[in-house]
């Protein structure tokens, strides 16, 4: 009971309630459910099956049964994630700064911490760019990220003050994506997100998606991108990209190019499996990874690794849930 309403207070506190206005109201136009019979079955799904408000609409459980589709939820996965993951190890993951030193040799490009690197270093690196990518050290889901442009600048001292101020302490070559890959949606850098779970030392993928903005500099699932499903043996992707509610669009092709989505072949995929089984053991005692990769014209490029990945990016695409997955791996 006490877990129960610990959770409810969660998904309270949590939710996006302008996001969660306009699915209720897109479920009442299109589906004729009023707004109090809506609100009930989503109290419902929280208290029973530990659903988020937003899995109710994102898993449109407020036309099928939770179960139908194995669906996990905002619970199943923060339970699987505890479980799977050491506390004492996470931070390596969380901080984006730490990851991008341990993961040095696969992340393939020049990054600075504007407080921690030599002051000579870091300005004579500035000199050299053109524009570069700056972050938060604990960011997610693409909050924050900005694409900087050195020639508003009229020196590196003003760049370096400037990204004091914002608290964008990690900063990053950009990184540039395959000519196929930009063709597709040059609007930012669209990347994969390869979930794996670590099981006596054999590296299982739980599933993989390529992941495109629609317009915006990050391609974040939760900021307005959609995402397609890939075979995670072949690298093609097997059907058409999605939104999270309320759109309920699928999109064969991308919305912006016009480029065909459904069969498009991810390159250097052999490599990015390699690159995985690789990362996936570099720190044992966390047995499950989203690793988010970009694909340049030289192969894989690693971005980041996110021990609590999301699992809505895992799911909608696939129009099916992994809990089942999740069960059997978490054993």
């Amino acid at each position: 009971m006490v877990r129960k309403l610990l959770h409810l207070g969660y998904f309270i506190k949590s939710a996006d309630y302008h996001r969660l206005r306009q699915c209720m109201l897109y479920v009442r136009d299109n589906y004729s459910i009023g707004l109090p019979a809506q609100f009930a079955a989503m109290m419902r799904a929280a208290w029973e099956h530990g659903a988020s408000f937003h899995d109710f609409y994102d898993f449109r459980l407020f036309a099928e049964d939770i179960k139908e589709k194995q669906w996990a939820t905002t619970v199943d996965v923060h339970y699987f994630h505890k479980r799977m993951n050491a506390q004492n190890k996470r931070h390596i993951f969380r901080n984006k700064y730490q990851f991008l030193v341990k993961f040095r040799e696969f992340a393939k490009r020049g990054f600075f911490h504007i407080d921690l690197s030599p002051p000579n270093e870091l300005k004579s690196w500035l000199r050299t760019q053109t524009q570069f990518v700056a972050k938060p050290i604990d960011g997610e889901v693409g909050r924050g990220v900005e694409l900087i442009r050195c020639d508003r600048f009229s020196s590196p001292e003003l760049i370096i003050q400037y990204l004091k101020k914002r608290r964008l302490l990690l900063i990053e070559e950009e990184i540039q994506q395959h000519d196929c890959l930009h063709k597709l949606n040059p609007a930012s850098v669209n990347t994969i997100r390869v979930v794996t779970v670590l099981r006596n030392d054999s590296v299982q993928v739980i599933g993989s998606v390529l992941r495109m903005s629609c317009g915006s500099f990050v391609d974040n699932f939760s900021a307005g991108g959609i995402a397609a499903p890939i075979d995670s043996q072949t690298g093609k992707i097997i059907g058409p990209a999605v939104a999270i509610m309320p759109d309920e669009n699928r999109y064969e092709r991308h919305p912006l190019t016009n480029e065909t989505i459904v069969g498009f072949q991810i390159p250097y995929w052999q490599e990015v499996l390699e690159t995985i089984a690789k990362v996936a053991r570099m720190i044992p005692e966390v047995r499950t990874v989203g690793w988010d990769l970009a694909i340049s014209n030289e192969g894989p490029v690693l971005v980041e690794g996110n021990d609590n990945w999301g699992k809505t990016t895992m799911q909608i695409p696939f129009e099916r849930g992994i809990r089942n997955v999740l069960l059997d791996a978490g054993v």
